[in-house]
């Protein structure tokens, strides 16, 4: 193991820790006694519509996955957390994409098969059966319309340190083009007398 790896290995090992002992009573008083609880890495690749995270077959396979989202540096990806769970399903093989990378095999597992369990934000208050996934109305459409009012703005965990330069600096070098054309667009407007 790489001491990369190890430091990965131990920031995952605390943020479970800690998650755990977050919603330890909302376990409690749902009546279960030893959920499986996990912490997940949820992100959107270029090639899907929503975000994912990623299962384990061992995990899948041993029924419902109470989970809260992280990041890639294992920071929740929700303030306030939230605990959501992936419901047990027998056909998971047959239903979700199978993916072979050097931790071994899992399965690409979307957003939108979760349900909001608890949310800190509310209270605790139980979220209805279908939690839409917050970043669904990002936009990553190439021909954005930026004269469009109701056009849908880019979540801030969709930037990069690019993103982020240009938007800065003023300067359309991002690798995102509707980004660009919001730069292009917004030097327009300043120089109208």
């Amino acid at each position: 193991m790489t001491q990369l790896e190890s430091k990965s290995t131990n920031a995952r090992e605390i943020i479970l820790a800690e998650s755990k002992d977050i919603f330890k009573d909302v376990y409690e008083s749902a009546g279960l006694t030893e959920p499986y609880h996990a912490v997940k890495v949820c992100y959107k690749p270029k090639d899907k519509s929503e975000r994912i995270f990623r299962a384990f077959p061992s995990e899948l396979s041993r029924g419902d996955i109470y989970v809260e989202m992280v990041d890639f540096e294992y920071n929740p990806l929700f303030h306030p957390r939230r605990l959501y769970k992936h419901t047990y399903r027998a056909d998971f093989t047959a239903v979700y994409e199978k993916v072979e990378g050097n931790a071994g095999l899992s399965y690409v597992i979307p957003f939108s098969a979760l349900e909001l369990v608890y949310d800190f934000s509310e209270q605790g208050k139980v979220a209805p059966t279908y939690v839409p996934d917050p970043y669904a109305n990002d936009v990553y459409d190439d021909d954005l319309d930026l004269d469009d009012a109701s056009s849908s703005d880019a979540h801030f965990n969709t930037m990069t340190i690019r993103d982020i330069y240009c938007i800065y600096q003023n300067v359309p070098l991002s690798n995102k083009s509707w980004l660009n054309q919001l730069i292009k667009k917004g030097k327009q407007w300043q120089q109208k007398p």
